[in-house]
């Protein structure tokens, strides 16, 4: 029997559970792009109407309007499955702030920054654009409260996931992506602020390892880079394939579906392969150089000349 998974967060958590074996596991939940920040504010409603001719997938337009809802947690505690996947890096996504009172947040994904704000003139109210970094630590730790308990299983909360069926991805930004053409590393846009928002995202994880300590964790390996052959592009959450089949098989084994490893071997040989793949990046990238590619010459010449004089030395002897 198949083991039946529902995953909430970024795209992080469903591009890992797509690499898991199909025949080992069914979706049943999907949710993605609705940050936790996000879940507990005044419901609101949009014409759908009005996300007509908006550059963004359906199923992004989907997950909108199920934000505004509100009903995320609801959902959640519907579902059948055993098993929760989740991440908190939607939280990376850029929001609207609705008016002056109720202080509606509406987070969007990227693809919606040039026409977002239109969608929401006819409302006639203030619209404010924040990120993650101008949030109010306080709000930000009563939401996380709530949310594990709406997610974990209690007596008050019979419909939730057992707190150990919960698996945490504990996804971040990469701070660089590898290049498709030449192979090397390029430091993310300026305007993805990695290393401020990584930094929040650290204490939004450790918020949620308090209020359910037997949750399950799945760590990025370290080195983990961004690719430019990813689907999305070169984005911080965009990582290498072998990263997402690194995931995959850490929730298989969280899930009971593979006993030949266990998460921490997992860990340390993705992240030594992560390693020696730098390594040899890093290393290609020094003869790239020009530069240095002259002053490696010259001191090949200067070894090449000294060994020739060791070598006369040794025939006049």
């Amino acid at each position: 029997m198949k083991v039946q998974i529902d995953v909430f967060g970024s795209y992080v958590a469903r591009d890992a559970v797509r690499y898991m074996d199909p025949a080992l596991y069914e979706l049943n939940r999907c949710i993605g792009g609705v940050p936790v920040s996000t879940l507990f504010e005044p419901e609101f409603s949009l014409p759908e109407e009005k996300l007509e001719g908006v550059r963004a997938s359906q199923y992004d337009k989907r997950m909108l309007m199920l934000q505004l809802s509100r009903k995320v947690p609801a959902l959640l505690k519907k579902s059948e499955s055993k098993f929760l996947v989740l991440d908190l890096a939607a939280e990376c996504m850029n929001r609207l702030v609705l008016g002056n009172e109720a202080h509606t947040a509406v987070a969007y994904p990227e693809e919606m920054e040039d026409c977002i704000q239109s969608v929401f003139s006819y409302l006639g109210t203030p619209v404010a654009q924040k990120s993650l970094l101008d949030l109010d630590s306080k709000v930000l730790n009563k939401k996380y409260r709530q949310f594990v308990q709406n997610l974990v299983k209690s007596q008050a909360n019979p419909m939730g996931y057992e707190e150990s069926n919960i698996i945490v991805i504990e996804a971040y930004c990469t701070e660089d992506y590898i290049s498709n053409r030449h192979g090397m590393l390029h430091p993310h846009n300026a305007k993805y602020k990695v290393k401020a928002i990584n930094e929040i995202l650290k204490t939004l994880y450790e918020l949620v390892y308090r209020y359910m300590p037997t949750c399950r964790v799945i760590k990025l390996p370290e080195f983990t880079h961004s690719t430019e052959n990813h689907l999305r592009g070169p984005g911080p959450l965009s990582y290498t394939e072998a990263t997402y089949e690194y995931l995959a098989r850490c929730i298989e084994v969280y899930c009971g579906v593979n006993k030949i490893n266990s998460v921490e071997n997992l860990y340390g040989e993705q992240s030594l392969h992560n390693k020696l793949e730098t390594r040899v990046i890093n290393s290609g990238a020094v003869y790239k150089v020009p530069a240095m590619q002259k002053e490696i010459a010259l001191l090949n010449a200067k070894i090449a000349e000294l060994q020739a004089q060791i070598d006369t030395l040794k025939n006049s002897h």
